[in-house]
């Protein structure tokens, strides 16, 4: 009667497949942890900067909300009743005593000027201006429209192309 040897173990070919096979599903499970991961990032700076744009349009519109006048400037060196650094050479858009501007990111100014969000890339103001036959024109807020746009309409465009837009009227009008 022979003996035939028992094995017990995995021999060395079973050991290198078992364990190839184990870094390829290391490695799908790593990238798609890692995707999901820089996913989540973002999803969160989006999320931050979309929140941040809606907080600076609410400001605005709760600035010229309260304002009487609202007045644009076409450079911060000619706007009459704010004292603003020479180097600001962007449009001014004026409610009351408060100025708001887009250089080096949105700046509101009163007294001093603070960047509300840096991530804006450009902000647009059109006005609502009565015309001929009791018809509104929608232009571009100038210096000549003075006192008499009804409503604004101001649209920031962010550095990653998105836009947001939000309109204030004036009490009594309609936009």
């Amino acid at each position: 009667m022979a003996h035939r040897p028992v094995s017990g173990g995995f021999t060395l070919i079973e050991v290198l497949v078992g364990t190839c096979v184990a870094v390829i599903v290391a490695a799908i499970t790593l990238t798609a942890l890692t995707a999901a991961g820089l996913l989540a990032r973002r999803v969160v700076a989006a999320s931050q900067c979309e929140d941040r744009a809606w907080f600076a349009l609410a400001a605005i519109a709760r600035d010229f909300e309260a304002a009487g006048p609202w007045l644009t400037c076409t450079e911060a060196r000619d706007c009459p009743s704010l004292q603003l650094p020479s180097h600001y050479r962007a449009p001014v858009f004026m409610a009351g005593d408060i100025a708001w501007l887009l250089q080096d990111g949105l700046r509101r100014c009163d007294g001093r000027c603070t960047t509300i969000i840096a991530a804006v890339d450009s902000l647009e103001v059109v006005a609502d201006v009565p015309g001929a036959g009791g018809l509104v024109r929608r232009e571009r807020f100038l210096q000549r429209h003075g006192a008499t746009a009804r409503a604004l309409e101001f649209t920031l465009t962010m550095k990653d192309r998105r836009r947001f837009t939000r309109v204030v009227s004036r009490h009594g009008s309609t936009p």
